[in-house]
């Protein structure tokens, strides 16, 4: 365990906790919520997490003392549930932040909110909010990201990694606290101007304004990406039309027969 650390930007004070060994860092960080509801600003991280979840319960591949599992528990000021995308957005972007300041190939967000270098899937974000009547009082924001592994399991769809694309390993500490230093700084984007992270937020998005191919009711339709609406459903033209999607109900059909 870190000692506290002072957020230049939150004014609060960040708790490092590491961990040899986890299932699940946002598991882990639940439960802790669920103890003792702790006021400060948690980094729980690990190197050999063995049973990540990614977005709708899919898995995510852990290789020990290679990749990072990272979790923050934070507690959005004024945020209310109906608004709760734009965490996705400001998460999201702070990881791209980090991707972006390593490699010189395009870093995209993938709606929700997987990061990709070019088609390929490079770290994956899972968010939960502890909801107080109308507003969350606390979210945790997990990720997990593809650091210096170079050999995945067949069965991943289209991954890659730091190391792959820049062809270079990289120490994982460093790692954890830049991504904090940048998680802070997106959050207060947050509560500063919501109307800025979206919009950067929409920017970055990964085959935005272009025809893509996506599966929609068991179908392979193909459609263009125009936006995200404020609750975070995905604005596709298709045949000059405007659709709405929410997270469940559209896939994107990745370049060499994956799906994403």
């Amino acid at each position: 365990m870190h000692p506290h650390v002072k957020s230049p930007l939150l004014h609060t004070h960040m708790r490092y906790i590491f961990l040899d060994t986890v299932s699940s860092t946002n598991e882990y960080a639940m439960k802790t919520l669920a103890k003792s509801d702790p006021p400060e600003n948690i980094c729980l991280y690990t190197y050999n997490q063995s049973a990540g979840r990614g977005q709708i319960g899919r898995k995510w591949f852990g290789d020990t003392d290679k990749n990072i599992a990272c979790s923050y528990v934070v507690h959005p000021h004024n945020l209310l549930a109906k608004n709760q995308f734009y965490l996705n957005q400001a998460f999201s972007l702070a990881v791209h932040d980090l991707i972006s300041s390593y490699v010189d190939k395009p870093v995209r967000i993938k709606w929700p909110n997987d990061i990709y270098v070019e088609d390929k899937k490079i770290a994956g974000i899972l968010i939960q909010n502890v909801l107080r009547a109308e507003s969350i009082s606390s979210s945790i924001l997990g990720v997990g990201i593809n650091v210096n592994t170079t050999d995945f399991p067949p069965n991943i769809p289209n991954p890659t990694s730091l190391a792959i694309v820049s062809g270079k390993s990289f120490e994982l500490h460093p790692l954890v606290y830049k991504l904090s230093d940048l998680v802070e700084h997106r959050l207060q984007q947050l509560t500063l101007n919501k109307e800025s992270l979206a919009k950067a937020y929409d920017a970055l998005l990964y085959r935005k304004d272009v025809e893509h191919s996506f599966t929609i009711d068991n179908e392979s339709q193909k459609g263009i990406i125009r936006g995200v609406l404020p609750d975070g459903k995905l604005e596709l033209e298709m045949h000059g039309k405007r659709h709405y999607f929410g997270f469940r109900e559209i896939r994107f059909n990745i370049p060499h027969g994956q799906m994403g």
